[in-house]
């Protein structure tokens, strides 16, 4: 190739032309670089970010310094212990929750008589309800009321325990027992309480007592009635 000056036609030095050509050659990587660089930094900005660590919660909600936790159940008291008590020992009537072997609830009254306050006997025909179920289901609850005191001033006593018909090896002692807590109250002999008789003496082991707390007592109450399980 050549070039014209002042109308003459001049050859052009092979020194000219590498040099032309190296300039082309870098104007060439310059350019790539650049757009090699460009969507190194476009595939960086694309890239997730790994998403924050967030900090553990406890669900448990706390009471005011002292308290107990909310899912934490309330314990035994001297007091309700105290309350438990005397409301066994003022009265006559406890109420039998049994069910039969399908699951169908039946609920009785029936007159007791407790010895100590873990063991409670009472006299039943065995062809009752409640005693039909025992038969086949010996596990049942209890609960102790008195119906006469005011509204709001309601106290019970709550039992989940297990049922038996007293052995005959036994029912001489606890016979006796069954019959010794007041005076007007008849005395039976043993085989009044055994085959063919029509009768027969149960006896029911408590395995927990819990008592009835009013929502609105000022000590133990939380808005609503609970129910609190107590040591006797």
């Amino acid at each position: 190739m050549a070039k014209v000056i002042g109308g003459t036609q001049r050859p052009t030095t092979e020194r000219g032309d590498r040099n032309r050509q190296a300039s082309r050659f870098l104007a060439e990587d310059w350019l790539l670089s650049n757009q090699v660089g460009a969507r190194n930094k476009l595939g960086a900005r694309s890239q997730p970010r790994p998403a924050p660590r967030r900090r553990a919660v406890s669900s448990a909600v706390a009471l005011p310094a002292g308290g107990q936790t909310m899912t934490e159940p309330a314990r035994s008291h001297p007091k309700l212990e105290r309350m438990a008590r005397r409301v066994i020992d003022a009265n006559k009537y406890m109420t039998l929750a049994t069910a039969d072997g399908a699951g169908t609830p039946w609920a009785s009254p029936v007159y007791y008589t407790p010895e100590g306050y873990d063991v409670f006997y009472w006299a039943s025909s065995p062809d009752s309800v409640h005693s039909r179920n025992l038969a086949g289901r010996p596990e049942l609850s209890i609960v102790i009321f008195d119906s006469q005191v005011p509204i709001g001033a309601a106290e019970a006593v709550y039992m989940v325990a297990r049922a038996d018909i007293v052995p005959d090896l036994e029912l001489e002692g606890c016979a006796a027992t069954y019959g010794s807590r007041f005076p007007e109250l008849r005395v039976f002999a043993p085989d009044e309480l055994r085959a063919p008789a029509e009768l027969r003496l149960y006896r029911a082991r408590v395995a927990q007592h819990s008592v009835l707390v009013r929502g609105s007592d000022p000590e133990f109450g939380r808005g609503v009635d609970t129910r609190v399980v107590v040591t006797l």
